[in-house]
């Protein structure tokens, strides 16, 4: 009896997961970066996941970049623009760290169009974590 009902719960959880690979969950991702250089490298890995050729197990659905530290600053550059319309255009949300606007003495209102803001980087990453967001933080 024990046996039978180890199988059918076996059983069901193959099942499960046929059906859930068969629906294409999508994976939502999360960067949290650190250095400029890093959001360029965020958009390529972005770019290539998107691809139809993609081969790995990661199906991007929201990608959500959030910078903090020094490297807000690039976010209210216009040098930066084509990076963050290139987000836009790879439907990328480009978030700043509240924290870090205050830390080097800008304004929310200085970010560059596109660029969202959040008055704790770190706070909303844990919440998106939290939310079952894949995170990479470098």
């Amino acid at each position: 009896m024990i046996q039978k009902q180890i199988s059918i719960f076996l059983l069901l959880i193959l099942f499960s997961l046929t059906s859930v690979a068969q629906t294409g969950a999508k994976d939502n991702l999360l960067f949290l970066l650190r250095k400029k250089e890093h959001l360029a490298q965020a958009l390529v890995t972005t770019e290539q996941l998107r691809k139809p050729e993609n081969k790995t197990y990661i199906r991007p659905g929201r990608i959500v970049v959030i910078l903090c530290g020094e490297e807000v600053k690039m976010l209210t550059d216009t040098a930066s623009a084509g990076l963050i319309y290139k987000a836009e255009l790879q439907n990328v949300d480009i978030v700043a760290c509240g924290l870090s606007l205050k830390k080097f003495n800008l304004e929310k209102e200085w970010l560059l169009p596109g660029v969202q803001y959040v008055a704790n980087g770190f706070i909303k990453a844990s919440e998106l974590q939290k939310m079952g967001y894949l995170s990479v933080e470098i």
